[in-house]
C-alpha cells in the first residue's frame, strides 16, 4: 500500500517488477490471470514436494524388534555364569546390571564395582537391596575369560563398548509377498501391526507410505572386540534373565536373544569385512 501511494505521487519509479504490474489498475491485460495461474502452479509443486518429503526412503526398526521375526543369522554361542539363586530377576535388576557394565572399566576391582553399583542404583531409583547381587553379577562377568580377551583387545585399541550399529536387512511381510499391488510396506518386526495400521491410515488420507526395500536395523552392541590381530571379531551381548530349560518361555526367549546378537555380528562383519563371532553371555 505504501509503495502504491509513492508511485501515484510521483515519488519515484514503482518497484516490484511484474508483481507491481499485477497490482496496478492499468496492468497489461491478462497479467493478473497469468500471475494467479503461476502462483497456483507453484503452490501445487510445493505441495507435491512436501508430500514426497514426508515419505520415508527406508523403514527403520530396532535390532530387538527385528529379532522377533528374523530366522537366519549366525549360530550364536550361549555362555552362562554359575547361577546365583539368591539374586532378584526381572527388567529392573537387568537394567541395573547393564548400567554398571556400561560404566566400569573392564579391569575394575571389587571396590570400584560396588561403588558404581551403589551409584547406579540411586540414579535409577532401584531398590537398594539390588545393589549387592548386581555387583556380584558384574564381578562374575568381568572374571570370565571372554572379558580377559576384551581387556587385551582394549590395550590394542580394538575393543568397543556400547557400540552403535546400523545395517540393512531384507524385510519380510511386504504386501508384495501377500500378492497385493499397493505400495504400502510393513517391517518384519514386533512393530509390524502398528506399522501396518499407520500405513493404512496414511493411504486412506492420500499420503504416500514407506518405499519398499531393505529395512534399516539399528541397535547397540554391549561389547565388540578383536582379541588377536589376525583373528575375527567377538560380539558379546549381556543378559541377566536366564530361564531354566523347564521354563515355558526358555526356548522362545533364548532363540530371540540369539537372533539379536547374531544380527549385531552380521553388522560387524559387513562393516569390517572380517568374520564375527556372536556370544550370548548370561551373567
Amino acid at each position: 500500500t505504501v509503495a502504491c501511494r509513492r508511485g501515484r505521487s510521483g515519488a519515484g519509479a514503482p518497484r516490484g517488477g511484474a508483481l507491481w504490474d499485477l497490482l496496478r489498475k492499468d496492468a497489461v491485460a491478462g497479467a493478473l490471470e497469468e500471475g494467479q495461474a503461476a502462483e497456483a502452479e507453484f503452490l501445487a509443486a510445493r505441495a507435491r514436494a512436501v508430500e514426497a518429503g514426508r515419505r520415508p526412503s527406508r523403514a527403520v526398526t530396532s535390532t530387538t524388534a527385528f529379532a522377533t521375526l528374523e530366522t537366519g543369522g549366525h549360530a550364536a554361542e550361549v555362555v552362562q555364569l554359575p547361577p546365583d539363586p539368591e539374586r532378584p530377576g526381572g527388567v529392573v535388576f537387568g537394567e541395573l546390571v547393564h548400567r554398571v557394565l556400561e560404566r566400569v572399566p573392564l579391569d575394575a576391582e571389587e571396590p570400584a564395582v560396588r561403588l558404581e553399583t551403589d551409584r547406579a542404583a540411586r540414579e535409577l531409583e532401584h531398590p537398594v537391596e539390588f545393589a549387592d547381587p548386581a555387583a556380584r553379577a558384574v564381578l562374575g562377568a568381568l572374571g570370565h575369560p571372554l572379558l580377559a580377551d576384551a581387556r587385551r583387545a582394549q590395550r590394542d585399541g580394538v575393543c568397543y563398548r556400547e557400540l552403535p550399529l546400523f545395517h540393512f536387512e531384507e524385510a519380510t511381510g511386504t504386501n508384495a509377498d501377500r500378492g497385493t499391488t499397493d505400495n504400502s510396506f510393513e517391517t518384519a518386526s514386533a512393530l509390524e501391526s502398528e506399522a501396518s495400521e499407520e500405513a493404512a491410515q496414511a493411504s486412506a488420507a492420500g499420503h504416500p507410505t514407506v518405499a519398499p526395500g531393505p529395512v534399516l536395523v539399528e541397535g547397540v552392541a554391549d561389547l565388540v572386540f578383536r582379541a588377536e590381530a589376525d583373528a575375527g571379531w567377538t560380539v558379546v551381548d549381556f543378559k541377566t534373565d536366564f530361564r531354566p530349560p523347564d521354563d515355558p518361555d526358555h526356548s522362545a526367549s533364548q532363540a530371540r536373544y540369539r537372533r539379536q546378537v547374531s544380527l549385531y555380528a552380521r553388522a560387524v562383519e559387513r562393516a569390517t569385512g572380517q568374520p564375527a563371532r556372536a556370544v550370548l553371555l548370561y551373567v
